[in-house]
């Protein structure tokens, strides 16, 4: 009996794979983010950022599938805010790998237009620290400041969203397509200094991404 599951689950993976379809590609462009709170939102100031990264799209044209995705995203922002019992003013610049898997269902039964929802984890790799730290109070304006210029690198969980958005693919040779897409990111960046801000991203997105056809689904 064990035996006859385990063919029918391995023939169940064959036609499967058999008659699935994929896409490989890469893609980029900038990021955009800000912090949703009252104290987020002026704790961070000159905010930039972009993304580059590659790919991988399950689905046949009209149908619903998934998308994974393994990006270079680097923020670029100002902060000052407290941390722990001192006042950091910084300017940071920071490295992350993101690696997101998204749901994505047709906007019609031969669209190539998607709705796309699915979570984002960020890991820190890089991070350049500059700036001062100081003592203030409600009686003192600056005090005991210190210059600050750190490197931090390793690899480590710093940052968890939800991409909600857009994509679409535009033919424009055998098997290849141009990508693009918007997408919203509300969640939680703790790559804001250990301050677990609630922030809000949104990134515009182009690529070229190939097709590659096993058989009709």
């Amino acid at each position: 009996m064990r035996g006859r599951v385990i063919t029918l689950i391995g023939a169940a993976l064959l036609t499967a794979t058999g008659h699935a379809q994929y896409g490989i590609g890469i893609h980029g462009g900038p990021l955009f983010f800000q912090g949703l709170s009252e104290e987020a939102a002026a704790a961070l100031s000159n905010t930039s950022g972009y993304s580059v990264g590659f790919q991988f799209v399950e689905g046949a044209q009209g149908a619903s599938g998934f998308r994974f995705g393994l990006e270079l995203c680097r923020r670029n922002y100002a902060l000052l805010a407290q941390n722990v019992n001192r006042w950091e003013e910084l300017i940071v610049e920071s490295d992350l790998i993101n690696f997101s898997a998204e749901m994505r269902w047709p906007m019609g039964r031969r669209s190539r237009f998607y709705f796309e929802l699915g979570p984002v984890i960020g890991f820190e790799v890089h991070e350049r620290r500059q700036g001062a730290t100081f003592t203030k109070d409600v009686f003192t304006d600056r005090g005991d400041e210190q210059a600050m210029d750190e490197v931090e690198r390793g690899f480590a969980i710093r940052d968890g969203h939800w991409r909600i958005g857009f994509t679409g693919e535009l033919p424009v040779g055998s098997g290849w397509y141009v990508t693009g897409g918007v997408h919203a990111c509300p969640g939680i960046g703790n790559w804001a200094r250990g301050n677990n801000f609630a922030t809000f991203d949104t990134n515009v997105r182009a690529g070229l991404m190939r097709r590659f056809t096993g058989g009709r689904r």
